[in-house]
């Protein structure tokens, strides 16, 4: 059984993984999508709900260096404001560090 446990986790980081290196490289290419991300994140209102997704298309969408002053000014607001709380930062990164990984060099860090 524990057998079975780990090579689900291992296939589901692996999904994961492959999931964030597709979401950055189509932010990296598509201003449209990068348009429509960061929009509709900054129109949420600082009582709306950002769920942990909203960190790691962030996230993805920084990791394409034309994107990160804008990416990096929508999370400061947000970040002030109250709309990303440190409950929202766990939530969107415990236990997500294999997916995560190829993301902290280029964005996370920076963020």
């Amino acid at each position: 059984r524990g057998k079975d446990n780990n090579i689900n986790n291992n296939a589901s980081s692996a999904s994961s993984c492959l999931m964030v290196e597709s979401l950055s490289r189509g932010f990296a290419h598509r201003s449209d999508l990068t348009s429509t991300l960061l929009k509709s994140i900054k129109d949420t209102p600082s009582t709306g709900y950002h769920p942990p997704a909203d960190i790691w298309l962030l996230a993805c969408c920084a990791s394409a260096p034309h994107n990160r002053p804008k990416v990096k000014s929508i999370f400061k607001s947000k970040a002030s404001n109250g709309g990303f709380t440190s409950q929202l930062l766990r939530q969107s990164l415990s236990g997500n560090g294999v997916a995560l990984t190829s993301l902290f060099g280029a964005s996370l860090c920076d963020l």
